[in-house]
């Protein structure tokens, strides 16, 4: 995680980390992303992976195939 990454590179230079910034923190724009899947608030990763390789999002538990088809279908 992040926090670790801050963490130890901040020990390892003698510090505590929390006030350590990361190179890619300073950038001048930042970009976002929400994953969720159809019919869950927090995605999987096959879902995730549905999206984010097709562009069409799906249900939990399912990978390569449209929310319309359900998981155990």
């Amino acid at each position: 995680t992040l926090a670790a990454t801050r963490v130890y590179i901040g020990r390892k230079f003698g510090h505590t980390g929390e006030e350590l910034k990361l190179s890619f923190e300073s950038f001048p724009y930042t970009g976002l992303a929400k994953t969720y899947c159809v019919d869950h608030n927090v995605a999987d990763s096959a879902c995730s992976g549905t999206a984010y390789l097709s562009g069409i999002k799906g249900n939990s538990g399912t990978l390569g195939l449209s929310g319309a088809v359900k998981r155990g279908d």
